[in-house]
């Protein structure tokens, strides 16, 4: 057997023991020795993403109060694909924080968590928020793209639960307004279809 293939096995079962800082070490020296197959960066991600997490981990055990520690964990609970702990950190933080310019990153990161998680109603607050922010702070106004283009991606039809949201708050945003329209028309559509297979 390859020193590749001994590597990889080698990572495969660090990973399993949860030594995901050895696992990440052992996949990156075994592509030194041999170009990764196909689903090899893959899953040195999945070993980076668990090891930064961990990371992360130990540093909010240290400094439980630390804002800049918390929203750090928040975007690796994020990245391991644990949303619902995200949002839960971030309420907490965004919270107590009162100055805009601090808020918007905070609320960009439980936006997204909050569509993961299924929560549509936070979501909904978060993208209000921001969308009214970007009136006031440029960063805020570049991120209406990324929003309107994660909320495109939604094929839940519980979704429909933040559109209304934003009809309700954004009602004079015409051109926001009209893609929400489409938008709420997609979702039953594809509700319909889907009822038709069950």
């Amino acid at each position: 057997m390859s020193r590749a293939k001994l590597l990889i096995l080698e990572a495969e079962k660090k990973f399993e023991e949860g030594d995901y800082r050895g696992a990440r070490d052992a996949y990156r020296a075994s592509f030194m020795e041999e170009p990764p197959v196909s689903r090899g960066f893959g899953t040195l991600e999945i070993a980076e993403d668990w090891e930064m997490f961990r990371f992360r981990s130990e540093l909010f055990e240290k400094y439980p109060h630390s804002s800049e520690v918390k929203s750090a964990l928040a975007h690796a609970y994020l990245r391991v694909r644990q949303p619902q702990q995200a949002v839960d950190l971030l309420g907490g933080l965004i919270e107590v924080e009162v100055e805009l310019t601090r808020r918007v990153p905070l609320l960009l990161v439980r936006f997204r968590a909050a569509l993961a998680a299924r929560q549509y109603d936070v979501a909904a607050v978060d993208f209000v928020e921001l969308w009214m922010a970007g009136a006031r702070v440029p960063a805020a106004k570049r991120f209406r793209k990324g929003m309107l283009k994660e909320v495109s991606g939604l094929v839940d039809g519980r979704a429909e639960s933040l559109l209304g949201i934003l009809e309700g708050q954004l009602s004079g945003e015409s051109l926001l307004m009209a893609y929400v329209a489409a938008k709420r028309s997609e979702l039953r559509a594809i509700a319909g279809l889907i009822s038709t297979f069950s």
